[in-house]
């Protein structure tokens, strides 16, 4: 969160907060082995969050997208309605011609 907004103090202080909850979960001795130890897991923890992320904006795209499709089939259809609803009132036909919708008259 912190890298986004390039405060990069504040960065640092929340990796070195998690180096030392890290640290203490799992019991990691001071040391090389142990700062290459928590900084790898630091690095999966960080990946796994990463991928979680991803994840959800893949899953708010895909109902952005279906959304979408949602609202375009709801005015589509207001529209045939009202093209029904018009044709009605003006020629008292109930159907009206058109090459794509099947069983529809053509009125000369």
């Amino acid at each position: 969160m912190h890298d986004q907004k390039l405060d990069i103090d504040r960065r640092n202080a929340a990796l070195d907060e998690a180096r030392t909850l890290i640290r203490e979960l799992h019991d990691i001795a001071d040391g090389g082995w142990g700062d290459a130890e928590v900084d790898r897991l630091l690095a999966d923890y960080r990946y796994k969050i990463l991928r979680k992320q991803r994840e959800e904006e893949e899953l708010a795209a895909g109902a952005d997208e279906f959304g979408s499709e949602t609202v375009a089939a709801e005015a589509e259809e207001a529209a045939i309605g009202s093209v029904s609803f018009a044709c009605r009132r003006n020629g008292g036909a109930s159907k009206t011609y058109s090459p794509n919708i099947p069983g529809s008259v053509r009125r000369k």
